[in-house]
């Protein structure tokens, strides 16, 4: 096909000839990787041939542009790699590291999976997107450990667990936490009572849950829980929400950087939440 073409579309209808230009490209990158991955072009006779083709088999791919349908080309000899998609994948690569750019930036995992939904990605949870910033931290700053806050684990845990039974396992946890072995004698029974999904809860969260015990013990009862930065993040959202909006970025950063100072000298001349003295 003239690329020219694609051009010509794109001047009458912006967003369908980006993806019509889109689709062409990628087809033809596909068309490339099997000419690698073979060794011939088609009907091409060469000793160096490794594989034939096979037809191809149409696979759906999400893009910022919409959905487009790609020509995947089938190897009977061995399977056809690309880079445009992994084997199970449906969404371009850019438009997922976008949704997990969002939430480095500050967006909630619970409002990223509500738009996530509504572009047709199924498989970045949450969980998963959380477990994103969790690498990167770990990658940023060397040797850090990574503390899972106990109260989110409980309330991960009741999620799976019927409400007769709550409080029951809510106490359990309460007594079990800073014990490794009582947290996975808890995660047994709960597995052995049929609450699986609560049981692997335990076992996933259970080497960040006692993190905290690596530091002073005066500082275990405040940083085994998010309570401290969820109180700045509050005050941050009041303070920052009577203004409404911005000018620029520098005047809100302006902003949060004088309230994080007063919360600071707060800490440290009055009400201490971390008394950094030994004991």
């Amino acid at each position: 096909m003239d690329p020219f073409a694609f051009i010509e579309d794109y001047l009458s209808d912006q967003e369908n000839g980006m993806k019509n230009l889109i689709t062409w490209f990628l087809n033809q990158a596909m068309l490339q990787e099997a000419l690698q991955q073979a060794g011939a072009d088609s009907y091409e006779r060469t000793d160096a041939r490794k594989a034939h083709r096979n037809g191809y088999k149409d696979r759906s791919l999400k893009t910022r542009y919409g959905e487009t349908i790609l020509r995947k080309l089938q190897f009977p000899e061995l399977p056809f790699e690309t880079q445009v998609f992994g084997r199970y994948a449906r969404v371009e690569k850019t438009l997922v590291n976008a949704v997990v750019e969002s939430y480095l930036q500050g967006v909630s995992t619970r409002k990223i999976q509500e738009i996530i939904a509504h572009l047709g990605i199924d498989h970045l949870s949450p969980a998963s997107v959380s477990r994103s910033i969790q690498k990167a931290a770990s990658a940023a700053f060397l040797g850090a450990s990574w503390q899972m806050c106990s109260v989110h684990c409980t309330q991960a845990v009741l999620r799976n667990i019927p409400r007769k039974h709550q409080k029951e396992v809510a106490e359990g946890l309460k007594e079990a936490y800073g014990i490794e072995q009582r947290l996975q004698d808890l995660a047994d029974d709960m597995n052995a009572r049929g609450y699986r999904k609560a049981a692997n809860t335990i076992e996933r969260f259970l080497p960040g849950l006692m993190s905290y015990m690596a530091f002073p013990k005066q500082h275990w009862k405040r940083i085994r829980t998010t309570n401290m930065m969820e109180r700045v993040y509050k005050e941050l959202k009041r303070r920052t929400k009577v203004v409404g909006a911005f000018p620029n970025e520098e005047a809100l950063l302006r902003l949060v950087g004088s309230i994080l100072m007063d919360i600071n000298e707060e800490w440290v001349t009055g009400r201490r939440y971390l008394t950094m003295e030994k004991e």
